[in-house]
């Protein structure tokens, strides 16, 4: 049987000296054994720009794509 992943969109809070406090995404990949989902990996402050990351998410679930290709997926699609 195939593996099934899932990508969700977490938006964090974070804080970074000269900036302050500002909201920003991440993606989390998880995988389903039997009947739950396993967080696998979690790649924090992918960008703030909301629409880019959900269009990641979108298309990493439709394809996918397996969590070992997850940073350079995301690295290539940064602009």
């Amino acid at each position: 049987m195939a593996e099934i992943w899932n990508y969700e969109t977490i938006k964090e809070l974070l804080y970074a000296p000269g900036l302050g406090h500002y909201f920003t995404y991440g993606l989390l990949a998880a995988r389903k054994i039997n009947s739950v989902w396993e967080p696998v990996e979690f790649i924090h402050d992918v960008t703030t720009d909301y629409l880019l990351v959900k269009k990641m998410e979108e298309l990493f679930n439709r394809y996918q794509l397996y969590p070992i290709h997850l940073r350079d997926a995301i690295e290539d699609m940064l602009p």
